[in-house]
């Protein structure tokens, strides 16, 4: 009866023990998260007292005051490891939360910054800028892809000084020829640009998911024809001219229709609400319905970006 005790005992002393570090880490993680913030509203503060012609856009700003606190962190910790100071578990809270899943991240994220995206764009500059951002969002993409390619093809190298391979180029501009352009957009309504300027890029950044991921795809599949066909876009050693139509319009057109959908389910269903609760029951119905547009459009292979 002892020993089972004792064994019990440590069985407590050791689940306690790392509910604990658990408890640790995750106030760690978030005294970092908090830090950051504050740092970001700072930063922000401090880059409007400046005047509008010498102020910077502020998601510049953030990024490299970001890298620079970054490498002084890492830095620090180097030096640090094994001390149990507040300053050290802060420094291991960062390190923490630098391995969170960025999956997680994305699916948290993104969907309320592409409906507030979305639903701050004017609908009647839109509408003239319509097809400019679909072209930008087709055949933009596959001239930015080729442009890019040719780029690294010239001036990257691997780690033996060889010049990179056509089909690792070729992935590699396919994820660089559709970044996300909210730095450009800050900067455009900073410098009060036209609003069918920021209009035309924010609707084209918004429109080329479908495009960028297709192209993703293939080059990818591409790359490694060797891989499982569980793992591939379209099945077969290289991918037809067939399957690729027939994602893209699985991605696009699936999307749409999705976000259509679930568009209208959320106005009815507001409609209704308006008169019950009033705003908090709205909210709720937002947000329900971005992440439920988003999640459902992911779920049946379509674009969770085109769907909100």
């Amino acid at each position: 009866a002892g020993g089972r005790l004792r064994v019990w005992c440590d069985g407590s002393h050791t689940e306690a023990t790392e509910t604990h570090e658990a408890v640790k880490s995750l106030n760690s993680m978030v005294c970092a998260v908090l830090c950051a913030f504050l740092l970001c509203v700072a930063l922000d503060h401090m880059n409007s007292l400046l005047p509008p012609s010498i102020r910077f856009p502020i998601s510049c700003i953030i990024f490299l005051v970001g890298v620079g606190v970054d490498l002084c962190m890492k830095s620090a910790l180097d030096h640090i490891v094994d001390s149990e100071t507040d300053f050290a578990v802060f420094l291991h809270g960062r390190e923490s939360l630098s391995r969170l899943d960025p999956h997680a991240l994305f699916l948290v994220i993104l969907p309320p910054l592409l409906y507030e995206s979305a639903s701050s764009m004017p609908w009647h500059v839109l509408r003239k800028v319509l097809p400019s951002s679909l072209l930008l969002a087709g055949p933009g993409v596959l001239l930015n892809t080729a442009m890019t390619a040719l780029v690294c093809k010239t001036f990257l190298v691997d780690s033996m000084g060889q010049s990179m391979s056509w089909k690792a180029v070729l992935v590699l501009s396919s994820v660089l020829s559709a970044t996300d352009p909210v730095a450009v957009v800050a900067a455009l309504r900073t410098l009060g640009c036209p609003p069918k300027l920021s209009a035309l890029i924010e609707g084209e950044s918004l429109l080329n998911d479908g495009s960028a991921f297709v192209v993703f795809m293939v080059f990818q599949d591409l790359a490694g024809s060797t891989a499982p066909d569980a793992e591939k876009l379209c099945p077969g050693s290289s991918p037809s001219a067939g399957c690729i139509t027939g994602k893209f319009l699985q991605l696009a057109l699936g999307g749409c229709l999705v976000g259509a959908f679930a568009g209208a389910v959320m106005s009815w269903w507001i409609m209704r609400a308006r008169f019950v609760r009033g705003s908090p029951l709205e909210l709720a119905i937002v947000l329900v319905g971005v992440y439920g547009s988003f999640f459902l459009a992911e779920t049946l292979g379509c674009s969770g970006v085109l769907a909100v």
